[in-house]
């Protein structure tokens, strides 16, 4: 017999509706959580999907005054405040918008990830070649072969590429930190990260100067908001210092460019040199390939650093333009 709802008990079906819709709503919110966990092989697309307006970096950047930042850039001292690659008296930093600085901030977490990974990677390399020549001096000072003072100069050479590589593990987990902070998901570090795809820097080729400079001053979000204003001083200034910034990163592409031509040269040689002393290995000649691998990797991770580093200046060209490159997952 089905029961019939009176009128007074109208009030308690509203509560146990309301309660039921706030369960399902929860529901629903657990399981979008549960779709922007943090993968165990987090790609650089996937990095910057965790950006949106309401990140808190996002927010917190969106009261900062570019004003302020302008007169800090008129002041002449901080033309050679910090001396490095093209840095000039303002940067770019001021003149992308706040979801964009949050993007770029993620992009440089991920690689500086990817790259404590490769320096982490070839210290281990390093302290287990140390680690072999001083077990196996030890052994032939134990049978009186070789002297004591030969085991304690390479023993204190372990012990020094051992601390290195003990740093490089700890910059392992700080830079993964780091990147967690700037996903806004810090309660759980990313296990690894998929490096992206560096075809696109064959592909680039260095625009034309003025045609890009015309271009960031006519796309950048920064100063069409200024333009919408009565802020003639203020627009005047932010258009003269955002084509330097735009001059610089065109600038520092070209030396980039120099310095990936001079690793690929670095690398060749390497890479002749460990073949030479495989060979010599192989006759008896030499004792060993230790110092031909390390220096090989070396030069693989300088050509890494060069190829971040140029792939974060296209980022930051695009991002005065108001836009991000698109990075394909690799593991698609």
């Amino acid at each position: 017999m089905c029961s019939v709802v009176k009128i007074k008990d109208v009030p308690l079906m509203r509560e146990i509706i309301f309660i039921s819709l706030y369960a399902i709503l929860l529901l629903m919110t657990s399981a979008q959580a549960q779709e922007s966990s943090m993968p165990d092989y987090l790609t650089l697309q996937q990095a910057l999907a965790f950006v949106d307006e309401s990140h808190p970096g996002v927010q917190l950047a969106a009261r900062q005054r570019l004003a302020d930042r302008l007169l800090q850039c008129q002041q002449y001292e901080l033309l050679l405040n910090a001396p490095g690659l093209l840095q000039g008296s303002c940067g770019y930093w001021p003149f992308i918008s706040p979801l964009l600085q949050q993007q770029l901030l993620v992009m440089r977490r991920f690689l500086d990830v990817a790259l404590a990974d490769q320096r982490a990677a070839r210290d281990s390399e390093a302290m287990s070649i140390a680690y072999i020549r001083q077990d196996r001096i030890k052994n032939r000072v134990e049978l009186g072969q070789r002297s004591e003072l030969e085991f304690a100069a390479l023993n204190a050479v372990y012990q020094q590429v051992r601390r290195t590589f003990l740093v490089s593990e700890s910059m392992q987990r700080i830079s993964r930190s780091l990147l967690a902070i700037a996903l806004n998901h810090t309660h759980k570090l990313p296990r690894e990260v998929v490096p992206p795809d560096l075809a696109m820097l064959k592909k680039e080729k260095r625009p034309d100067e003025e045609a890009m400079l015309n271009n960031i001053e006519k796309n950048n979000p920064v100063l069409q908001q200024l333009q919408t204003a009565d802020e003639s001083a203020l627009e005047i200034l932010t258009r003269q210092y955002l084509r330097q910034a735009g001059l610089e990163q065109l600038l520092s592409i070209d030396l980039l460019e120099a310095q990936r031509r001079e690793n690929s040269v670095q690398i060749d040689y390497r890479d002749l040199y460990l073949d030479r002393s495989r060979t010599l290995y192989e006759l008896e000649v030499k004792a060993d390939l230790g110092d031909a691998m390390t220096n090989q990797t070396t030069a693989r991770l300088a050509q890494m650093e060069t190829d971040f580093q140029l792939l974060m200046s296209w980022a930051v060209l695009d991002a005065l333009q108001g836009r991000l490159p698109e990075f394909v997952d690799d593991n698609k």
